[in-house]
């Protein structure tokens, strides 16, 4: 996942005449300012999510992504940063089993598995990791926030200027997406990975038989990165002539 997004909606005002959004934002902006990252709060998370993950793993759709995250790279090296990476065992291991090191190929949801009884055999601390990732990419540079309510702007952004203006400004931590030197950069860790899925998984066809009674036909091909055409978005032209419903169009 290249970005974050927090979002929620809540009534203007309150019964009272409350201007409940001024609340809510007084409420939300700590998080980004002084969050607790405490224990006790991550281990409810935790908790959360494996019952998500319990609830949602026989879904189809998640199952075809998890599939997807599988075969992007079955067989052979693929190199990367300079280097050549294996998932497991050394470089001398040839029984099959070995995959092109990229982020897309790993387990893609979490769960209690992945998030604590496997850091915690392999002597990581968890919520080190989760501070660290914090300070390296929670700061104002690297984040964008909207406010929509019916007021005057004036009073919006003297509300958000109250709220948010003790957001650090650069990393906490050195980060290796971080230029200040380029506006114009996309805040991204996934560049040095190239395209995820390597060609030996490509011109390929997967048969995955459903939990439900469906049938589903999934085409996917992999298109460079489209961060630096973030203004014009090609991708969409391609996405609306391919979803578009008119006569003569591809799904008519």
């Amino acid at each position: 996942m290249e970005y974050t997004c927090y979002h929620y909606c809540i009534p203007q005002d309150g019964s009272d005449g409350e201007r409940t959004v001024w609340k809510a934002l007084e409420m939300f902006s700590p998080f980004f300012v002084c969050p607790l990252l405490g224990g006790e709060q991550a281990g409810r998370e935790l908790n959360a999510v494996e019952s998500e993950f319990e609830l949602n793993k026989s879904d189809d759709d998640n199952r075809l992504g998890q599939v997807m995250c599988y075969t992007c790279g079955m067989d052979g090296d693929a190199p990367i940063m300079g280097k050549v990476y294996s998932d497991g065992g050394d470089s001398d291991n040839n029984n099959g089993d070995r995959r092109p090191f990229h982020p897309f190929a790993k387990f893609a949801w979490g769960n209690e598995q992945s998030l604590k009884i496997e850091p915690e055999a392999k002597g990581i601390d968890v919520m080190k990791e989760l501070r660290d990732f914090y300070h390296t990419h929670y700061y104002a540079k690297n984040m964008r926030l909207v406010v929509m309510a019916g007021y005057e702007l004036d009073e919006i952004q003297r509300r958000v200027v109250k709220y948010f203006s003790n957001v650090p400004s650069e990393p906490q931590l050195p980060s290796p997406t971080y230029d200040t030197n380029d506006e114009r950069r996309c805040v991204t860790n996934l560049d040095p990975y190239k395209l995820p899925f390597h060609p030996s998984s490509l011109g390929k066809i997967y048969r995955i038989v459903p939990v439900k009674d469906r049938h589903t036909l999934t085409l996917t091909w992999q298109i460079p990165s489209m961060c630096p055409h973030w203004r014009t978005k090609p991708a969409d032209y391609i996405g609306h002539l391919l979803g578009h419903e008119a006569s003569g169009s591809i799904l008519s």
